[in-house]
């Protein structure tokens, strides 16, 4: 799991870039699929203890654009909520 990051507002949503802290020394690359994953049920503030016993949900779908040693960048593809910087991401099964 990585935090989002981004230069401009909260939300992100279908098309923004963004920038995560994972990169090739990770394994990602050019073209890697990458889902944006957010645990909780919305009764509970992102960060309670209560977040780490519920199931991740997939929450958006980001292409890899850009990879270095350690970070990436990334375009929004797909996005089910709005993302929020503090989210989560994975590599997405292809």
């Amino acid at each position: 799991a990585v935090d989002l990051t981004s230069g401009g507002g909260h939300q992100l949503g279908d098309g923004d870039v963004i920038y995560i802290d994972k990169g090739t020394a990770d394994g990602l690359a050019i073209g890697n699929t990458v889902d944006v994953v957010r645990s909780g049920d919305g009764l509970y503030l992102v960060g309670d203890d209560h977040d780490r016993l519920l199931p991740q949900e997939v929450v958006g779908r980001l292409v890899i654009v850009g990879a270095r040693e350690r970070t990436a960048t990334a375009v929004i593809v797909d996005s089910y909520d709005a993302l929020a910087i503090g989210d989560k991401v994975r590599v997405a099964p292809n």
